[in-house]
């Protein structure tokens, strides 16, 4: 929350009072070189700068009344105190962890300061990190001009090549308070996540851990949708003096998965709708979760990084190629998120986006306690 400070008409202190008089003594009072602390005249100087700080004090708070006289006449009184809320992604605290935990709402959160969910959430054993495509300029296209004849002879491109470069957004949970425009600032309008599984003790158990983490997703023997809960945060600027408000629109996007496509190195997608009711970013216009299931884990896939191996990699609709071996080696899949089709969608500015989200707020619910026992006479308070 923060607060304003209404304007002083007058800013100076007790001290500074008292310093001004006692430079006025020479003008005044030649004879009086000496003004000591406890000296009488000095005593009457600190008694008037006493007096002139407390009218001082009771005329800086005429502004501050005006104020609040002036909105109650317009309707807009004081506002009851309201507690603090925001969203967290949760994650195991042994990186170790491959399996889901479904949290109910009410539950308690570690910190400083008591806080608690408000809704059910679904903790999924894998992170999320965003990036997009960034389209280079016209001079950066012209520079790379050899090294992007070369990706074309590569990836086997007989079209004119467009080139991008693939952006990190949100680097290790951060948010941006300013907002970055993940579809009117990227080269495919769309905002991709990447699904990674924690990383193994040893790299050669990185492809059981993989399995594992992908079973998850999947909802392993449960035989349910496993719900991965995704938060996001749009960058919503301050109404202009005077502007209408009203409820935001609704903005038409279309959340898929990859899965494999036609041939091994293919790479094609499945919808995700959200979960009825679980939606409360009220179509991405103002911060919020939502919740979206997960088809079977048979069907989650992420195309391979190596150009030797699948030559469509960061190609086309292909997801972007990610340069970090590391985190290549633990991908199970990738979420998109892009204007619905046919919709006229120009821009969507995120300032944070991430999973295993949850809405919190600062509380502390007391359950179990016995308020006291009525004896059935009137007017008893507990």
């Amino acid at each position: 929350m923060i607060s304003f400070q209404p304007p002083s008409l007058a800013d100076r202190s007790f001290d500074d009072l008292v310093e001004d008089m006692l430079r006025r003594i020479p003008a005044h009072t030649p004879e009086w070189t000496h003004p000591r602390l406890g000296d009488p005249g000095r005593t009457l100087i600190e008694l008037f700068a006493w007096l002139g700080d407390a009218l001082l004090y009771r005329a800086n708070l005429i502004p501050e009344r005006q104020r609040l006289v002036f909105l109650k006449l317009l309707g807009l009184p004081l506002k009851p105190a309201q507690p603090a809320r925001t969203i967290v992604s949760l994650a195991w605290a042994q990186p170790t962890e491959l399996s889901a935990a479904t949290l109910p709402a009410g539950r308690r959160i570690a910190g400083a300061l008591p806080f608690e969910t408000l809704s059910e959430t679904t903790v999924l054993p894998v992170t999320a990190e965003a990036y997009v495509k960034r389209a280079l300029s016209d001079d950066e296209a012209s520079k790379l001009a050899e090294v992007i004849d070369g990706l074309t002879r590569v990836h086997g491109i007989n079209a004119a090549a467009k080139a991008y470069e693939t952006i990190p957004l949100f680097e290790g949970g951060r948010a941006n308070a300013e907002g970055v425009d993940v579809f009117a600032a990227t080269a495919d309008r769309a905002l991709w996540l990447a699904l990674l599984a924690p990383a193994a003790p040893k790299p050669q158990d990185q492809p059981a851990t993989n399995a594992s983490a992908l079973a998850a997703l999947g909802g392993g023997d449960s035989g349910a949708a496993a719900l991965l809960s995704v938060g996001v945060v749009p960058a919503l600027g301050t109404p202009a003096l005077f502007e209408e408000i009203g409820p935001r629109a609704r903005v038409p996007v279309v959340w898929e998965i990859t899965t494999p496509g036609k041939t091994a190195t293919e790479t094609d997608y499945l919808t995700l709708e959200p979960l009825a009711g679980s939606d409360t970013t009220a179509g991405l216009a103002r911060p919020g979760t939502m919740r979206l299931p997960l088809p079977d884990e048979s069907l989650i896939w992420a195309p391979s990084n190596d150009v030797g191996e699948n030559p469509h990699a960061g190609v086309g609709d292909a997801p972007p190629r990610l340069d970090d071996a590391d985190k290549a080696s633990r991908l199970v899949a990738w979420l998109r998120l892009r204007p619905a089709p046919g919709q006229q969608v120009d821009r969507l500015a995120l300032s944070w986006i991430g999973i295993n989200a949850v809405e919190v707020d600062q509380r502390v619910t007391l359950g179990g306690r016995v308020l006291g026992v009525s004896t059935g006479a009137p007017d008893q308070v507990f």
